[in-house]
C-alpha cells in the first residue's frame, strides 16, 4: 500500500499544469464512466473507490478514496474537462494547490488514453470499460499499475 500511495504522491506533485490537450476533434461521451465504482484487485484491509458524475456536457467529475478499516488514507478529485476543443484528465490530491494536467491524446468506444510526458510518473492513464466492469492503468517513468473495478452501484 505504502508504494500506491507513494505512486499517487509523484502522480500529483511532479506535473505540468499548464499542459494543452491534444485536439479530439469528434464528440466525446463518457457516460460509461458514470456511476460508483469499487476496486477488486486490491490488498486486503484496504478498498479502494471511484464514483464520477457528469456536471455539464463538458465536465465529468471523479472522486477517487482509499479507505483503510475506517481511515481514509487516500483521496483524489479527478475532472475530465473540455477546453475548446481539447480534453484534460486533471487529478488533484488532498492538499494540493495545482492538479496535474494529462491530455487525452486518444478515445475509442469506452476507452481513452491520456498522457503527460512531463509528468515523472505517471506518463501515461488510461480507461476501459469492459463486460467485468473498468479497467484503469497508469504507466511510464514507474512500474505499471492496473486498477480492476466492479460496479457498486
Amino acid at each position: 500500500m505504502r508504494t500506491l500511495l507513494t505512486l499517487f504522491i509523484f502522480l500529483c506533485a511532479y506535473s505540468n499544469p499548464v499542459l494543452k490537450a491534444s485536439k479530439i476533434t469528434k464528440d466525446v461521451n463518457f457516460s460509461w464512466l458514470l456511476g460508483s465504482w469499487q476496486r477488486v484487485n486490491e490488498q486486503e484491509g484496504i478498498k479502494t473507490f471511484e464514483h464520477w458524475k457528469q456536471a455539464s456536457k463538458g465536465l465529468y467529475i471523479g472522486m477517487g478514496c482509499t479507505l483503510k478499516e475506517r481511515d481514509t488514507i487516500w483521496k483524489e478529485i479527478i475532472k475530465l474537462r473540455r477546453v475548446e476543443q481539447n480534453w484534460n484528465f486533471e487529478v488533484k490530491g488532498k492538499g494540493e494547490t495545482q492538479p496535474t494536467i494529462f491530455a487525452l491524446t486518444k478515445i475509442e468506444n469506452e476507452s481513452f488514453i491520456c498522457e503527460n510526458p512531463e509528468n515523472e510518473f505517471p506518463k501515461m492513464i488510461s480507461y476501459q470499460k469492459s463486460n467485468a466492469g473498468l479497467s484503469a492503468m497508469i504507466s511510464g517513468g514507474g512500474p505499471d499499475i492496473v486498477f480492476e473495478f466492479k460496479r457498486i452501484d
